[in-house]
């Protein structure tokens, strides 16, 4: 409740700012109004997915699926929520998939490093370690 009132200042000037411009309210009623239009079932990038074409945002769902179930892959609740929110938006609207993929790899990648780094930890020990001197930033010539 006390961050509500921290926060109640800085919301109240962003609808102030926000009233300011030559549309007035007209701003706030319009993107109501631009889901409701009848048209919007002929944008192709509004649709929704169709599983039957196998998109990609659901081939990676099944990927993420396998990794979670067949390798014991482990994502925190507030990771995994927001995993399955960006996966609702990727397969509701078809212009949402790109975001999904980014965010998405975004919110993975730490948990998903960790996981790895844990499973190939015996390959990795097998390289060999390139030697001292060939390794770090280039020496300062003198010419």
């Amino acid at each position: 409740m006390r961050s509500l009132r921290a926060w109640a200042p800085f919301l109240g000037a962003a609808v102030l700012a926000s009233l300011l411009t030559p549309n007035g309210v007209q701003g706030f009623l319009f993107p109501v109004a631009l889901i409701q239009m009848k048209a919007n079932a002929f944008i192709q990038e509004w649709r929704g997915v169709d599983l039957l074409q196998a998109p990609p945002v659901l081939l990676v769902a099944l990927c993420a699926l396998y990794l979670g179930l067949a390798r014991g892959f482990r994502l925190a609740p507030v990771r995994l929520l927001l995993i399955a929110g960006l996966l609702q938006t990727g397969m509701e609207h078809a212009r949402n998939q790109l975001l999904t993929g980014v965010i998405g790899l975004l919110v993975v990648a730490e948990p998903l490093g960790r996981h790895l780094r844990g499973t190939v930890s015996c390959a990795a020990s097998s390289v060999p370690r390139p030697r001292a001197g060939l390794v770090g930033p280039p020496r300062s010539v003198r010419l």
